[in-house]
């Protein structure tokens, strides 16, 4: 029992599935006729009743019933045999069937007979002559042919390079060959002829890139196999895989072409080729549209070798134009400069007209003006740049007026040199100095002493170590440090606790007697009748200090309170150092009275900070003084007989005035410089210009009111 299926392949999943065809199950025919002693009439009777019943090869039930009426009808010697069980040897039965289905992949057997025959057959019972068969035989009538539609010139064109947007060849075409496809697209059938070597088998190979692009199917015959091997030889090889030859007996072909799209499939995904199919496709409209435009141009121009010149209203052929233009080459050769070709004439016929009227109203000194250069005016400043950059460099002066004015100061343009409380100070005007100049400014707004204690420590430091000056501020800064860790390290530990100390009798020694107490805690947990009747002061003691309220009661209570004695100490001391050296603030008034000692250590960097900023800072200050093309030796020039907080007053007065100043005044300079050099510039070009008249007319309105 046969069931033919469909083999269905899905490009998007990747995936081949085997489906039930359209007809219904049939009986091996072929097969049973090779069989002896079955019975013909019996075989058709089984397949009439399969029709009917409609039993599909995989419905075990119903299919098993089958067979089995089938064995014994088929032949008197035909046995079922059920799953599993095997032939006798000494059986007499001679027919036998089981259920045991299997999908078979064979090769597709040549139907031509089995079509001959049912063709024959259905025209001696009356049907219609298939209208294949009458045009082979050339008694079809022929269909009327689609008018030719007119092509554009356009059109025209492009065919004659073998180029039509609705027609997609494979290799390069010809007029002719673009013929061929448009008949074939509207016709039942074309024939071509022509002698061998005329591209014959080049246009068939065009032909099927065409129809494979449109998603049709091709059949190619012919007389010999070897014109078919040619055939496919000359199609592109990424066509050669849809291409299968079928004129010998093996499946080589097939493979190959199996495997060929199978290898493409692999690599390409159906999107991404749907993506490339429409980029080429948008890559090959604007070719064509270019090769269009660009085939019009040539037309255009070739058609303008013809068309005739019109010159006020009189019309000449090209030729007569170059015969008069050769013919009076000498004699007309007057106009200078070269005639760029398909450019009109710049002038009007009424301005050719005045242009010939000057050769007799310009005298002999106008000519001799008309001789001399005179420059491109793109290349000389209009009238409004040359203003706007006079005002510019006046505006620049007042600028450096004001600066100066504001301190008085003195400025000696000429030399390029302030004069600041009677130093005279050389300033840069190169733009090189820009940068450093704005980094030396951005350093002095950073380098100003806002309280006493800075200054003091500033003169201390460079005092150096030598004068036990700079001890005081490092064991500050120590004691801060202790006593922040302190504070830190019991943070947690008192949280949520308060130690309340009552001490009336001051000839207890708290941390003493304390220490001791922690001590009888750790030895025996607890402090017991005959320890307090040994050290009576250990009831005085736990009378006098609490913890929430409530006495000591351990050892950790006494560790607690012992370090709180410890901090309230070092922050005593904290005081003391801090009162002598910084003063304001009062260290008690620090963090609002609460931990004070924590906002003490942001002064700790700072009070480093300031110790060093002779031999760190001050260094520094020098160095971008002399990038900034400053003297430092000559703005800090200071005496033997001064001292060193006079030295650091100094200094500072003059971070906070005159070097700022100086800042500002060589930043103006530099500006002032750039716009001279503008204006010094555009009087160059000014003054290079030629001795025409108008030049000289120019030159002198120029230093008349153009001067700085």
């Amino acid at each position: 029992m046969l069931q033919k299926v469909k083999i269905e392949f899905d490009d998007r999943k990747n995936t081949i599935s085997v489906v039930d065809g359209n007809s219904n199950s049939q009986l091996y025919d072929l097969l049973f006729s090779k069989i002896n002693n079955v019975s013909s009439e019996a075989f058709q009777k089984l397949q009439q009743k399969l029709d009917e019943a409609s039993i599909h090869p995989l419905d075990r039930k119903e299919v098993i019933e089958f067979l089995e009426i089938a064995a014994h009808s088929l032949s008197p010697k035909g046995k079922f045999l059920k799953e599993n069980e095997e032939i006798l040897q000494n059986s007499q039965d001679e027919l036998f069937i089981r259920f045991k289905p299997m999908l078979i992949l064979q090769n597709k057997q040549d139907g031509l007979p089995k079509f001959i025959d049912r063709t024959i057959s259905d025209i001696e019972e009356g049907s219609d002559i298939p209208s294949t068969l009458l045009d082979l035989t050339g008694k079809q009538a022929a269909r009327p042919l689609k008018p030719a539609q007119e092509l554009s010139v356009e059109q025209e064109l492009a065919e004659v390079g073998g180029e039509d947007p609705t027609i997609l060849l494979a290799k390069p075409a010809n007029k002719e060959q673009l013929q061929i496809a448009r008949e074939i697209q509207h016709s039942d059938k074309v024939l071509v002829q022509g002698p061998p070597g005329t591209g014959k088998t080049h246009t068939i190979a065009n032909l099927i890139g065409n129809f494979l692009a449109q998603g049709q199917s091709i059949l190619v015959s012919s007389y010999s196999s070897k014109a078919l091997s040619v055939l496919k030889d000359k199609l592109p090889e990424e066509l050669q895989s849809l291409c299968v030859a079928v004129f010998d007996d093996s499946n080589k072909d097939m493979e190959r072409s199996i495997d060929g799209i199978s290898e493409h499939m692999s690599n390409e995904s159906s999107e991404g080729l749907r993506a490339k199919a429409k980029e080429q496709a948008n890559v090959r409209d604007s070719i064509i549209s270019k090769l269009s435009e660009t085939r019009q141009r040539i037309y255009e121009i070739k058609y303008k070798e013809y068309k005739p010149l019109i010159f006020n209203g009189n019309s000449m052929s090209p030729t007569d134009a170059a015969k008069f233009v050769s013919e009076n080459a000498e004699k007309l050769d007057y106009i200078p400069g070269k005639i760029k070709l398909d450019t009109p004439l710049p002038l009007s016929y009424e301005e050719l007209s005045e242009l010939y009227k000057t050769n007799t109203s310009v005298n002999s000194n106008e000519e001799k003006e008309l001789t001399e250069e005179v420059p491109d005016p793109g290349t000389i400043a209009s009238p409004k740049e040359l203003s706007e950059c006079l005002a510019a460099v006046q505006s620049m002066r007042s600028k450096i007026s004001n600066c100066i004015s504001d301190v008085e100061a003195e400025y000696d343009e000429e030399n390029q040199v302030a004069i600041y409380d009677g130093t005279r100070i050389s300033l840069q005007s190169d733009q090189q100095y820009i940068k450093p100049t704005e980094k030396l400014q951005d350093f002095l707004s950073k380098e100003r002493i806002t309280a006493q204690w800075e200054f003091d420590a500033v003169v201390d430091g460079k005092n150096g170590e030598s004068s036990g000056l700079t001890k005081r501020w490092e064991m500050l800064c120590d004691q801060i440090t202790a006593t922040a860790e302190l504070s830190n390290e019991l943070a947690t530990k008192l949280f949520g606790k308060e130690i309340t100390i009552t001490q009336t009798n001051n000839s207890v020694d708290l941390p003493s007697v304390i220490a001791k107490m922690r001590d009888k805690y750790l030895e025996k947990g607890k402090i017991g009748k005959l320890a307090r009747l040994v050290n009576k002061q250990f009831d005085a003691v736990e009378s006098m200090v609490k913890i929430n309220g409530q006495p000591m009661k351990n050892a950790e209570d006494c560790d607690l309170v012992l370090g709180y004695l410890n901090l309230q100490e070092l922050r005593a001391t904290c005081a003391n150092y801090w009162q002598d050296l910084i003063r304001e603030p009062r260290f008690d008034s620090l963090n609002n009275g609460r931990a004070p000692e924590l906002q003490a250590s942001q002064y700790v960097n700072q009070i480093k900070k300031r110790l060093d900023w002779y031999d760190t800072d001050f260094v520094q200050l020098k160095k971008l003084l002399q990038q900034a093309g400053f003297e430092p030796e000559s703005i800090f020039a200071f005496s033997y007989d001064q001292s060193n907080s006079d030295i650091i007053s100094e200094i500072f007065a003059k971070i906070e005035g005159e070097l700022p100043f100086l800042c500002q005044l060589q930043l103006l300079c530099i500006e002032y410089q750039k716009k001279v050099d503008k204006y010094e510039e555009l009087t160059a070009k000014i003054n290079e210009l030629g001795i025409a008249d108008i030049c000289k007319k120019l030159q002198s309105d120029w230093k008349e009111k153009g001067s700085v």
